[in-house]
């Protein structure tokens, strides 16, 4: 498969990239297989994915330079090729069915519909780098 871009930075070509169940583009593009792994584009980010646990992944998200994965198992990876504000601290995530990024904000919903997140102004705003808060207050931390 071939990726254009009208943004010739972003050009990317991904032709060896196949069994495609899911794609997703920031800075990078994102490839998830059927079989669970994620393809990066740049290459150099395969190996950091590898190294990060990042394998038998459900669902990617993708924003800017952070790259998050949804596990089988319910639990959250996170990498960040840019700037670290916290959107990574996704290690102590249980039970999630859902995620999503901003590239600043990484947001997770768990089986009991209760909405994760996490970011450094969580902490001040949340008391917590891992809050729990309604879906409601959610688009304030997502603009």
């Amino acid at each position: 498969m071939t990726v254009e871009s009208q943004n010739e930075i972003q050009k990317r070509t991904v032709e060896q990239w196949t069994n495609l169940k899911q794609i997703a583009a920031g800075t990078v593009f994102v490839g998830l297989t059927t079989d669970g792994t994620v393809l990066a584009e740049p290459g150099n980010l395969n190996l950091k994915l590898k190294n990060a646990g990042w394998c038998d992944i459900d669902k990617i998200a993708v924003s800017g330079d952070t790259l998050v994965g949804l596990k089988n198992d319910g639990t959250v990876v996170a990498i960040t090729c840019g700037t670290d504000y916290g959107q990574c601290a996704t290690e102590a995530w249980k039970n999630i069915v859902d995620i999503e990024t901003n590239g600043k904000v990484t947001v997770g919903v768990n089986d009991k519909g209760v909405c994760v997140v996490c970011e450094n102004h969580c902490m001040e705003v949340l008391y917590g780098s891992l809050a729990e808060i309604n879906i409601g207050t959610l688009e304030r931390f997502m603009e």
